[in-house]
């Protein structure tokens, strides 16, 4: 497939890193977990990819095309292995682009009807929303696929901002419908610096006022939680007897 990024800060052959670069890697992860989804695995919180699918997952990219700044990425030997879930990597761009377009329109019911594990459903949005355009720099992530013949083009234009309100909307959506497993549940936002907490799943965040707050990560969110660490964040999260669990995270724009 092709990967695209457009906007502003992409220039004829250069664009920031961060820009370009970090959403490649993040297209990666997005298409490894959608290979074990597919292949049945339960999500891996932690270790190695299993030995099985190693071949499927591992990605190259070509030189960008200077003009558009587009990477086209393979992944290997996929077309020679039989791995359960999916024939070839053609099935596996093909979930990876109805389920963006699903996030782009707003239609978070069907994407869950797609993804019913709750932690692929969560890492999904989470990776979906790092693909997602600043609006300033970025303002479009592409991709382009072939299937039998037929050249495919999903559009990502939707700002992250635009999908972490569905998060939101989704969160204030399900308190209303289960108001008994609600009841008592709290959601704020806070901003500082994110670290590693001494226990695994938890991360400490430390306001500017040196305040720390533990905050449990549901499994689906740890890839995206990784890529802040050390940096300065928004964090939003909710708390019910206690216990604070992390609902979306952003970086600090400087």
């Amino acid at each position: 497939m092709q990967l695209v990024v457009a906007g502003n800060g992409v220039g004829y052959g250069y664009a920031k890193s961060s820009d370009v670069l970090d959403r490649v890697e993040t297209y990666r992860k997005l298409a490894i977990r959608t290979i074990e989804r597919r292949a049945g695995r339960a999500f891996r919180v932690a270790g190695k990819i299993p030995n099985e699918l190693k071949n499927a997952c591992q990605s190259f990219i070509t030189a960008p095309r200077a003009a558009s700044m587009a990477f086209r990425m393979r992944f290997g030997n996929v077309n020679e292995s039989q791995i359960a879930g999916f024939g070839s990597f053609s099935d596996v761009i093909e979930d990876i682009n109805d389920n963006i377009e699903l996030i782009g329109k707003g239609r978070l019911d069907e994407l869950r009807r797609n993804i019913s594990d709750d932690s692929y459903f969560n890492n999904f949005i989470g990776l979906t929303k790092q693909l997602a355009p600043d609006g300033d720099n970025v303002s479009l992530f592409g991709i382009t696929s072939m299937l039998n013949g037929i050249e495919r083009r999903v559009e990502l234009t939707s700002r992250k901002s635009a999908i972490s309100e569905l998060i939101d909307s989704r969160v204030a959506n399900a308190s209303e419908s289960h108001t008994e497993l609600h009841d008592g549940m709290t959601y704020r936002t806070i901003v500082g610096v994110l670290s590693a907490a001494d226990n695994l799943g938890k991360v400490r965040i430390t306001s500017n006022d040196g305040i720390k707050t533990i905050i449990e990560v549901p499994d689906g969110l740890s890839d995206i939680v990784r890529t802040y660490w050390e940096e300065e964040v928004t964090v939003k999260f909710s708390t019910r007897n206690k216990k604070k669990t992390l609902i979306d995270i952003d970086r600090v724009q400087e």
